[in-house]
């Protein structure tokens, strides 16, 4: 009985938090359960990238683009954070169930989460665009244990980049990469 399973989720991009809001949406008009939805973002905009072809149309990828803080006049991405935290939680519908935002780019903040309290993830959503945060956020879940058989893995900018097809660059190759490295099978959903 699915109503009867603990759900638990992962973003990795979460910007203005409209993801989170229809995943936690989603989740309630299904009446399933989750206990915590996880969600990592800088909350200041995109790194510097100058490893990857950033396609002309996608300047919003370009540094700083995406940041949740200005857009949302706030002084830093802590105040981001209790803002997004503060309204993200009035949507839950059961006491157990929680948001837990963390600011920072993902080369330092995945490197200090202590995960002891992590359950693997029911469900994935990869909106953090460019294939370096892509590929970190995915070390980040295997190193931990974070994906199991049944993992849904959402991916927000898979065709984004020019070489998505061909698996050269953005979330296509992270994608790629990962899952030959680690074995990991994968069906298309």
């Amino acid at each position: 009985n699915l109503a009867n399973y603990a759900y638990s989720g992962t973003q990795f991009g979460v910007y203005s938090g409209g993801s989170m809001v229809e995943i936690i949406k989603c989740l309630k008009d299904k009446q399933l359960n989750f206990n915590c939805i996880h969600g990592f973002d800088s909350f200041e905009g995109m790194p510097q990238c100058d490893i990857e072809p950033i396609p002309n149309e996608n300047k919003v990828w370009s540094q700083g683009g995406f940041n949740a803080t200005s857009l949302y006049n706030k002084d830093n991405p802590s105040d981001t954070v209790a803002f997004l935290n503060k309204n993200l939680n009035r949507l839950l519908y059961k006491p157990t169930q929680s948001v837990n935002l963390v600011a920072g780019y993902y080369e330092e903040s995945l490197s200090n989460i202590d995960t002891t309290n992590f359950k693997p993830a029911s469900i994935i959503a990869m909106d953090c665009d460019l294939y370096s945060s892509t590929i970190t956020a995915f070390e980040f879940m295997v190193k931990h244990n974070l994906i199991q058989p049944g993992t849904i893995i959402i991916y927000d900018d898979w065709g984004g980049t020019p070489g998505y097809a061909t698996y050269s660059d953005g979330q296509s190759r992270a994608h790629k990469e990962i899952f030959e490295k680690y074995n990991i099978k994968a069906s298309l959903l």
